[in-house]
């Protein structure tokens, strides 16, 4: 909210907006390797494991820019054309939260599936 002149003024965001952000802070990483996913999927920013450790996720390693602009004026699920560097980070049997141990990563390039909502990717499909 602004003030202007004594007047109030709210800024409206797109709806997509905050999943878009929650989907970038769970599955866009700038660098990672393999060994980094017990750190990188307790991250507090990143908010992956709030009240349960999550089985599987996907971290999509270095591509942040390629993946906004797949989704386009799209709307709906999309599979890139282009394959990306993706790291699976997998729950350790056993573990539970609040200590979620993961087993080192699988490195995989592919071609991933999103859901585009306003022009921005707000859930990864695979």
């Amino acid at each position: 909210m602004a003030v202007f002149n004594g007047a109030f003024f709210c800024v409206v965001r797109p709806k997509g907006d905050l999943r878009h952000t929650m989907f970038r802070n769970q599955h866009v990483i700038g660098k990672m390797v393999v060994g980094d996913c017990t750190a990188k999927m307790n991250d507090p920013q990143k908010e992956i494991n709030n009240n349960y450790c999550k089985r599987l996720n996907t971290f999509i390693v270095g591509a942040g820019q390629r993946i906004r602009t797949m989704c386009g004026s799209k709307i709906g699920t999309v599979t890139s054309p282009d394959t990306f560097n993706t790291i699976d980070c997998k729950l350790q049997q056993g573990s539970v939260y609040p200590n979620c141990v993961y087993l080192t990563g699988s490195a995989v390039t592919r071609r991933i599936t999103v859901t585009c909502v306003n022009g921005y990717p707000v859930h990864y499909v695979g």
